[in-house]
């Protein structure tokens, strides 16, 4: 009896370094209504391939990391290719050259709300002058007091003597 089981055809990097077919068998996906084997499949490039139990698992878990980076994240679309600092509205002008945008500016919510992502309150800037704004404005810092101004004193509170 020969096996009919389908290779998987999903292109996974060798030891080389190079590109080839998995070639494990394909993920067995149940039985259709009529009593027939089915295997798994993804489309890859238009074109529908069987894929084995190993890139599935592997594939699903880039995708779950892909989606976990761009969760909470919509305002990066707003980020421009340079620095807006460039006019002086940090009090400084910005002189650095940007090479790569993606790695070398950040988008910045200018309250410091990171909640509050319209895109009025968001600047692109480089990493520095990132830095040296959420320093000077203190962005990150817990912004709640510990009493205050209108609040009074507890009266549970232990006298100070």
């Amino acid at each position: 009896m020969a096996d009919d089981t389908p290779t998987c055809g999903v292109l996974r990097y060798n030891r080389d370094g190079g590109l080839s077919l998995c070639g494990n068998k394909a993920h067995n996906a149940g039985k259709t209504t009529d009593g027939a084997v089915r295997y798994r499949t993804i489309m890859v490039l238009h074109q529908r391939v069987y894929i084995c139990s190993v890139c599935r698992r592997r594939r699903n878990k880039a995708l779950r990391e892909m989606e976990w980076r761009r969760k909470g994240r919509e305002y990066l679309k707003f980020r421009k290719n340079y620095c807006e600092n460039m006019d002086g509205r940090l009090g400084y002008i910005c002189t650095a050259t940007i090479i790569h945008p993606a790695s070398q500016l950040a988008v910045d919510h200018i309250d410091g709300n990171r909640e509050n992502s319209d895109p009025k309150n968001l600047q692109t800037l480089c990493h520095n002058c990132h830095g040296f704004k959420t320093f000077r404005n203190r962005d990150s810092a817990n912004k709640v007091e510990p009493n205050p101004p209108d609040a009074s004193p507890s009266e549970d509170a232990a006298p100070t003597s």
